[in-house]
């Protein structure tokens, strides 16, 4: 309100200065406005808020919200679902796109190409479990993946977690990101008793692990089997060599942060692995990045 009478004053005396000091006048006019627009704008739209974690986040809405409120916000109660493209992703009806943390289902067919073994049942899957429930999110250590996509567990309005109903069913693979690896282990256990059972997508033999010489692997997320023949090191990665075409890679960024400080990647030399992620190319190469110890069970000799 102060702010507001200076600048009135200002005006008021505008017409009687000087050419020199109206000009010094109006600049001076001009910055007041400035200044009150920007406190007002931030005053109305900004709150800042410490979540569990200690991450500090900056929201729009208004003054900082209770306890109360800040919980809501950082479960993000009460969405209804506006749209799902695939297994794994659910778009809401304020906008935003959601991944689900810890599962990745067979991807849908786009420009001609097919889909993927039990991408379209598991479409339908999740759609039947979401159909005339509203869900709420939480979530782990990071909230965005790099396509600016929310990583969140799925929690339908009964108290369903919705991500490890996917699994349970047997219409998706437990997918290993960390930092989010909160829930992993509980997920591997749901994943194992589905795939011995046969059902959703591990009655597609398309879906069963590939070995590594044997069996073409293409790009994308696999399980895969194999045996380390030879390690290669340098500044930035370790390479752990199954044949000349294929070799997982870890990080040395990673192991630092999830694996046991007397690690050693000669440890699996000659032994066989067992492991799951994303597989890309690099020349001739397959390559699978190793990010988490949880992605691989290591074997003195070829599994029965």
């Amino acid at each position: 309100m102060l702010r507001l009478h200076v600048i009135g004053a200002i005006a008021t005396f505008l017409p009687v200065c000087s050419p020199e000091k109206s000009r010094m006048l109006k600049r001076l006019l001009l910055f007041s406005v400035l200044c009150s627009s920007m406190a007002a704008l931030f005053a109305a739209s900004l709150y800042v808020w410490t979540d569990r974690n200690g991450v500090r986040h900056y929201e729009q809405g208004g003054a900082a919200p209770d306890a109360a409120v800040q919980k809501e916000y950082r479960e993000d109660h009460d969405h209804e679902i506006a749209w799902i493209p695939d297994g794994d992703t659910i778009h809401l009806k304020n906008g935003w796109k959601i991944r689900l943390i810890g599962i990745n289902t067979p991807e849908i067919g786009k420009r001609r190409q097919p889909g993927q073994p039990g991408a379209e049942e598991a479409r339908r899957y999740l759609k039947k479990l979401l159909d005339h429930h509203r869900i709420r999110l939480e979530y782990d250590q990071e909230r965005f993946d790099r396509y600016r996509r929310r990583l969140a567990y799925v929690i339908r309005d009964d108290g369903l977690d919705v991500n490890a109903a996917i699994l349970k069913a047997g219409w998706g693979h437990v997918n290993i990101v960390p930092p989010n690896v909160g829930r992993i282990e509980s997920y591997l256990l749901l994943e194992r008793q589905a795939r011995k059972a046969g059902i959703g997508i591990w009655a597609y033999p398309e879906n069963r692990q590939k070995v590594v010489g044997r069996d073409k692997i293409s790009r994308g997320f696999h399980r895969v089997r194999g045996r380390v023949v030879s390690v290669t090191e340098n500044r930035k990665w370790i390479g752990l060599n199954m044949s000349s075409s294929f070799q997982v890679r870890l990080s040395r960024r990673k192991v630092q942060s999830y694996f046991q400080s007397s690690f050693s990647p000669s440890q699996w030399l000659d032994h066989w692995l067992e492991l799951r992620g994303w597989v890309g190319r690099k020349g001739e190469k397959r390559i699978l990045w190793l990010d988490h110890p949880l992605q691989v069970e290591v074997w003195p000799s070829e599994r029965p």
